[in-house]
């Protein structure tokens, strides 16, 4: 079958490059054209895949640049998501080669994005999927959080504006055959993308806000011609992290609560902790705080009221905002510095510690 599926997809390809020397001048038909041989060549891919599978033989990874990756599929992304979802691309400059079998990315990256296209109401038209990249060195903290090595990465961050997950889908969303689209799904999509980027020797983590969105951030490794290269693990003198302070934590997720706790414990922090704006004003009449560290996004008050109301009686206590999906409903209570300087989910250890010592030297 996969022979006689070749021979298929081999005249495809075939007539679709003679149409594109014959189309050269005729711009829209020939991007049309390109299309089809794209498609031809991924099909192509997906019988080796198939192939593969059935040999449990190993993907065909090589030295791959992910931003070219992406650019080449975008016109394919955009027609997937149609044109009420706007694609936007945020890819860095010299992002760092990865070792990875090309059709598996395209795979995990399109099926990601289908899944943020279902997500997003179908009614809007202003709803927008982000694509990003950028290089990212992970210390032994954040390798410890994150599970995996100690070592240069390339992160690929993948944005929509669609409905978001409670925590209870957000556990279960790479389990296979679990699926919130009913019929129309099999549960397999994410679990694949899961199991591709853990084959690859990275990770991936999800952070969702119901009714604002949801973000998926995969971390590959870096790939390095000369194996004998000594990881990179950043080496900063300890002491400047470490301080005596008190910190107030504010997170309606436990365990951001416990992850971001951890961090500044470990530096000699004390640490103190709420699971919403209400809880933290009962702590703040309690007990002398030095530093909160306050979500946005929460039940009932969120954090820019709370930290008007911080300024307002605790003007000695300094702020420090952090979300992964902050609007701007209630910004206008509080400074504009605050949400300038906000620190995006998911956390980074180190911008996280340098930024509460700027706050508390300041």
């Amino acid at each position: 079958i996969s022979h006689d599926f070749n021979n298929v997809l081999g005249i495809i390809i075939g007539y679709s490059e003679l149409l594109k020397n014959s189309l050269a001048d005729q711009s829209q038909l020939l991007s049309f054209v390109n299309q089809i041989h794209t498609a031809g060549e991924r099909g192509a891919k997906l019988t080796k895949k198939l192939l593969s599978f059935s040999r449990k033989t190993d993907p065909e990874a090589s030295n791959l640049d992910i931003n070219k990756l992406i650019l080449e599929q975008q016109d394919m992304l955009q027609k997937t998501l149609t044109v009420r979802v706007k694609l936007q691309l945020n890819l860095v400059d010299e992002i760092w080669p990865v070792w990875l079998d090309d059709s598996d990315l395209e795979d995990a990256v399109l099926n990601i994005c289908i899944n943020a296209m279902h997500a997003m109401d179908e009614t809007k038209s202003d709803d927008q999927l982000t694509i990003s990249t950028c290089n990212k060195s992970v210390n032994s903290a954040d390798a410890h959080v994150l599970d995996i090595k100690v070592g240069d990465y390339v992160q690929l961050i993948i944005t929509d504006t669609g409905c978001g997950m409670d925590n209870s889908t957000k556990d279960k969303i790479f389990d296979p055959f679990y699926s919130t689209k009913g019929d129309r799904g099999t549960g397999l999509g994410l679990s694949q993308v899961f199991g591709f980027v853990k084959r690859a020797g990275g990770t991936i983590k999800v952070y969702s806000e119901l009714g604002l969105g949801s973000q998926f951030v995969l971390y590959f490794p870096r790939f390095k011609d000369d194996e004998q290269q000594e990881s990179n693990d950043i080496l900063i003198d300890d002491s400047v992290f470490r301080g005596y302070e008190n910190i107030l934590v504010v997170d309606d997720e436990e365990g951001l609560r416990v992850l971001v706790s951890e961090i500044f414990k470990d530096k000699g922090y004390q640490i103190f902790c709420a699971a919403d704006a209400k809880e933290a004003l009962q702590v703040l009449e309690k007990q002398a705080i030095d530093l909160i560290i306050s979500d946005i996004i929460m039940p009932g008050m969120d954090g820019y009221q709370l930290a008007a109301i911080v300024k307002e009686k605790y003007p000695e206590v300094k702020i420090q905002l952090a979300s992964g999906f902050a609007d701007a409903r209630n910004i206008d209570k509080v400074d504009k510095a605050l949400f300038k300087n906000m620190i995006h989910k998911p956390y980074d250890s180190q911008i996280l510690l340098q930024k509460a010592r700027e706050l508390l030297d300041g």
